[in-house]
């Protein structure tokens, strides 16, 4: 079995008044094997991981896009973020599930 697994987890606030933009979330993104550590043993990332290769699987990562807590998100720090995960699956190959 082989899985991707990375994410988006972004907190909007709508009555924050300055936007989250693209700098924000290159800022705050992981990539690589970093992915796989985040919040070792107290997140939803490293209790799959473990699992997965607890059960032999293979984990390729994609990126984990986390800027925080701001106001809304501009257009182009969304589609960068999405192009992100987007161009990670194109690049796996072949996988048999997707954890984000």
């Amino acid at each position: 079995m082989r899985v991707v697994v990375g994410g988006y987890l972004v907190a909007c606030n709508t009555f924050a008044t300055q936007p989250f933009t693209l700098d924000y979330f290159q800022r705050g993104t992981l990539t690589g094997e970093s992915v796989l550590k985040f919040g070792r043993g107290e997140s939803a990332i490293s209790g799959f991981v473990d699992g997965a290769r607890e059960n032999g699987w293979e984990v390729v990562p994609a990126p984990f896009i986390i800027p925080g807590i701001m106001g809304t998100i501009t257009k182009d720090a969304h589609e960068w973020a999405k192009e992100q995960i987007l161009a990670a699956l194109r690049s796996a190959g072949r996988v048999d599930g997707v954890f984000l």
